[in-house]
């Protein structure tokens, strides 16, 4: 998330003239070696061995035949990533590259809480404002 965080700053900071573009990559399962025999465990705290935890959750994922056969093809990830960076259809980037069919519900999941806090915590946030933030104009970047 830091360098998620970073690389959005940066990017709505960034001098449109000097054409500097950012894209946070952001790839679903992909079918490497990276879970599997090059993953190297050490011991965990028996406080964060538990089995709902978050963690144990992405490495049931992982460990899952079924999860694996909906996993992206490395080869066709680096495709996309190729023409997406050199731009073969002239859209403009995008801030983020999902890659894989997986990564859609996460993301939306993400967005959808930032939302749900949002609006439940709304009445904290214009407390915060002059006149409950009525003279604020729109400040889209």
């Amino acid at each position: 998330m830091g360098f998620e965080g970073f690389s959005e700053s940066v990017a709505k900071e960034m001098n449109p003239d000097w054409n500097t573009k950012f894209l946070i990559v952001e790839p679903g399962g992909v079918r490497t070696k990276f879970g599997g025999s090059s993953l190297k465990m050490a011991s965990r705290h028996p406080a964060y061995d538990t089995h709902n935890s978050a963690f144990n959750q992405l490495m049931a994922h992982m460990d899952d035949p079924a999860s694996q056969a909906t996993w992206c093809d490395p080869d066709i990830c680096a495709q996309v990533l190729f023409d997406t960076v050199v731009g073969q259809d002239e859209r403009p980037l995008p801030i983020r590259l999902l890659m894989g069919a997986d990564t859609i519900s996460v993301i939306k999941d993400d967005i959808e809480r930032n939302l749900k806090d949002m609006d439940e915590w709304k009445e904290e946030t214009l407390r915060c404002s002059p006149q409950g933030g009525s003279q604020v104009r729109d400040l889209s970047i």
